[in-house]
């Protein structure tokens, strides 16, 4: 049988081990998200609508007037122009319920007011309108926080307007859960309790006739 010290030095290994929580690596759910491998593969698009480049030229402003730069060069890797009215989709192995972060490049290729739309299993959750900007050569990053309707997903981008250019597309997660904020001050108690009667048990009674 074990002792009374025993079972309170497992308690407290086990306390100490259910703090400990691995951390979660960041997944990228998207396949060939900067489209060079090779260009527009995996992805499912309208050809007739969509045209592909590793030479781009992104809107900027030039003083008060608006101007075109080559925004995206080898290190950017490809990127996607899109027609007024185009799409291109993949599916992408969500999990129901969950958060995911999903970022992207853009930009107006041809004219100030192109627009690109976002969803994932049929429901939009974002419309980026792009103008003249010297962020970048002309590129923004676009970032939003998505939650998964479904089992599986897919991940729609499309044009609303002109003729905006998409890259670099990354969805990662789901986002690691946050703890419950009364386990931190349960597991300072049981410690405390346990080191206390640890202390008491260990000093010497005095002995008596």
């Amino acid at each position: 049988m074990r002792s009374r010290l025993q079972i309170w030095a497992i308690t407290l290994a086990v306390l100490v081990l259910s703090c400990i929580r691995p951390g979660n690596a960041v997944t990228d759910l998207v396949t060939n998200g900067n489209f060079n491998s090779p260009s527009i593969s995996n992805w499912v698009y309208n050809i007739t609508a969509t045209s592909w480049s590793g030479n781009i030229y992104c809107l900027v402003s030039v003083g008060t007037s608006e101007g075109w730069y080559s925004g995206w060069s080898a290190s950017w890797g490809q990127a996607v122009v899109l027609s007024p009215g185009a799409t291109i989709t993949q599916s992408i192995p969500t999990i129901a319920g969950q958060i995911y972060q999903l970022s992207f490049d853009t930009c107006a290729d041809n004219t100030a007011g192109a627009q690109i739309q976002a969803s994932l299993g049929g429901s939009v959750f974002g419309t980026w309108t792009l103008g003249a900007t010297n962020v970048n050569g002309g590129i923004v990053n676009a970032t939003a926080s998505i939650v998964a309707p479904t089992n599986g997903a897919i991940l729609t981008f499309g044009s609303l307007a002109q003729y905006p250019v998409i890259g670099n597309v990354t969805v990662t997660g789901p986002a690691e859960p946050t703890p419950e904020t009364g386990l931190p001050a349960l597991y300072l108690g049981a410690l405390s309790f346990v080191w206390l009667d640890l202390r008491t048990r260990g000093r010497k009674r005095p002995l008596t006739p």
